[in-house]
This record gives C-alpha cells, structure tokens and sequence, in this order.
C-alpha cells in the first residue's frame, strides 16, 4: 500500500529556521500559501533535517565592526545520534546523504546577511 506524501507545516519549518537564526534571520522567510509536498523517499530526510535544527555548528566572527555568528554545518555527533536512536542502520547512508544535500542549500541561506 503506497501512502500518500505526507503534508509540511511550511510556517512551522519557517519559524524553525528564524529561531534558530535568531535576532540575526534574514528577511528571506516570507510567508508562503501552501504546505510543501514532500515525495515518499524523501520523508525520512526531511523529518531527520527538522530534528537537527537546533544543532548547527556555529562561529563567531568578531572584527572593529561588531560580531556575527556564521552557521557552520550540522554537528557531526548529533547527526550520528539522531540516526542511531531512531533510524536502521540499513538506512543511514542513504539519510545521511539526503541531510547534506539539505544542508548545503540551508547553509547560504542561514548565513545571508541583509
């Protein structure tokens, strides 16, 4: 029985990703009308993206003009355990492999000033 693609709350990932930007969020997350459709093979990762959003790996970039936090990437170690606890191990290559894709286009995002 193939289920259909579960629905994305695209407010909930959108506040989400403000705080975890925090007072810094780029002006980029504007409302937007509809959920997001995610395809089957991708819930996992995405679920898995959404449990990691609170542990980026941040810097802190201080010169004359003030500090600035910069994401880095996702902690390696949480990444390891959030597989662990809640995914098989058949299943972490292909997640783990998904998450980066999602990382790397979330990166630019989370770092771009305004």
């Amino acid at each position: 029985m193939v289920k259909p693609a579960p629905k994305i709350d695209i407010d909930e990932v959108q506040q989400q990703l403000i705080d975890l930007a925090g007072d810094d969020a780029p002006q980029l997350y504007r409302p937007v009308e509809n959920d997001i459709e995610v395809m089957d093979e991708n819930t996992d990762a995405v679920q898995l993206f959404q449990s990691l959003g609170n542990k980026w790996q941040k810097t802190v970039i201080v010169s004359m003009a003030g500090g600035m936090e910069r994401f880095e990437c996702i902690k390696p170690e949480s990444i390891r355990l959030e597989l662990e606890m809640n995914y098989p191990a058949s299943e972490h290559k292909r997640l783990y492999n998904q998450l980066m894709i999602m990382e790397r286009v979330a990166l630019p995002l989370l770092n771009q000033r305004d």
